[in-house]
């Protein structure tokens, strides 16, 4: 457990999935993400994105859901389960 609170320490932004029951290839891996590019809060009329560099971006959109999908891109390597993409919580 301190190595989890060291780790959340260095960094602003970062995250530890557990599996906990479920299907083998589901269930059998710990995933762990620090240092995000981006990162995005969304809005009902707007998008806003924060850069590493310290800059920022306002998008006015209908539809944040759809900006988001933007930035991701396909990720050809297929060494890992879980590479790229995007990870966060929706709260209504």
């Amino acid at each position: 457990m301190i190595c989890i609170i060291k780790f959340q320490e260095n960094f602003d932004y970062s995250f530890l999935f557990e599996s906990l029951t479920g299907p083998e290839e589901l269930a059998e891996t710990s995933i762990m993400g620090f240092d995000p590019p981006i990162v995005a809060k969304c809005f009902a009329d707007r998008v806003i994105l924060h850069y590493k560099n310290g800059t920022s971006t306002v998008i006015e959109t209908k539809d944040p859901l759809s900006e988001i999908k933007k930035l991701l891109y396909q990720v050809s390597d297929q060494k890992y389960r879980y590479v790229g993409g995007a990870v966060g919580a929706i709260q209504l």
